[in-house]
């Protein structure tokens, strides 16, 4: 049994997937294996896989019917036969000791998980800044309400043990957006212990046209049932109340993203969302704004005033 597998999506990237694979081939960590799901890809994107194959054993390739990243990572973890799993994009890369550094801190601090922070690139113009940081928490959390609002729903810059994974019998929901925000959300309901590694290690593409920039339509709806389905699974598990507040903070943060960028469907979109989530989160999301708002105006106060202070 390897010590880690890392299931990569890989769909039509052949401009960086090959940065992708040099980063895993270059990992400290060296019991691993590299399940590539391919998704019925087009261009040269399994020519640079395949080449990968052929001179590195740990990395294998599988075929999926283009169903999208879900499916891809639902087979991988049908195939994957590590002690703990990772998931890593074809356009990001992890730098050489970063999943030696998660698993470490798996097995150092006892928990169900790991994750790291991680860097942004930008691709239009090449430049790195900051992306999540987690510097000033504890080296191991409980992923209680305190904290499961705050972390990013990404599944990229975490590790989870494949045993937990197989005992509560979890997959990908076949939604194209926030299937793996759902996916964190029950796995840390039944696995809370998480250790933090305070590094960058992971490295986030920001593609000029990325899907968090740009309008799908309303496959943009998807990300409303992920919170629909997520609200029943906590009511059902009697969590609701506990979780109520980070679940409608989280859910007004990415709701509202995609409203901004949504905005010839948005009437759609509002519609859906008091439909599926109920009048009581349509309240907190009103307050929720109006709250930003407020912050926002006297940020902008406080700026102008310091300007003013200093010309004086």
């Amino acid at each position: 049994m390897p010590t880690l597998s890392v299931i990569l999506p890989l769909f039509n990237d052949q401009t960086r997937v090959q940065r992708c694979l040099d980063s895993l081939s270059s990992q400290t960590l060296e019991d691993i294996e590299i399940l590539i799901i391919n998704d019925s890809s087009t261009d040269n994107s399994v020519s640079i896989a395949e080449a990968h194959i052929a001179k590195d054993p740990r990395f294998k390739l599988f075929h999926s019917e283009n169903k999208g990243a879900y499916a891809c990572r639902n087979l991988g973890l049908r195939h994957a036969k590590g002690k703990y799993i990772g998931f890593i994009d074809s356009d990001d890369w992890m730098e050489n000791n970063g999943y030696e550094s998660l698993v470490t801190g798996c097995e150092t601090q006892t928990t169900d998980s790991s994750l790291c922070s991680s860097s942004r690139y930008l691709e239009k113009d090449g430049t790195f800044s900051k992306h999540f940081h987690f510097d000033d928490w504890p080296e191991k959390i409980e992923m209680n309400e305190e904290y499961i609002h705050k972390i990013n729903g990404g599944l990229w810059n975490k590790v989870y043990k494949s045993e937990n994974i197989r005992r509560i019998n979890l997959k990908f929901s076949a939604y194209r957006i926030g299937a793996d925000l759902d996916f964190n959300w029950r796995y840390y309901l039944s696995f809370p212990k998480v250790a933090i590694i305070k590094k960058p290690m992971y490295v986030y593409t920001l593609r000029n046209n990325s899907i968090v920039t740009k309008p799908v339509g309303k496959q943009s709806l998807d990300i409303i049932k992920v919170y629909r389905d997520l609200k029943f699974h906590l009511i059902q598990n009697r969590k609701f109340k506990q979780y109520k507040s980070p679940f409608y903070k989280i859910a007004c943060r990415r709701l509202g993203e995609r409203m901004i960028v949504e905005k010839k469907i948005l009437p759609l979109f509002m519609f859906m969302t008091v439909r599926w989530l109920g009048p009581e989160f349509i309240i907190f999301f009103a307050k929720e704004s109006l709250t930003q708002i407020t912050r926002s105006f006297r940020n902008h106060v406080m700026k102008l005033n310091k300007v003013t202070n200093e010309g004086e």
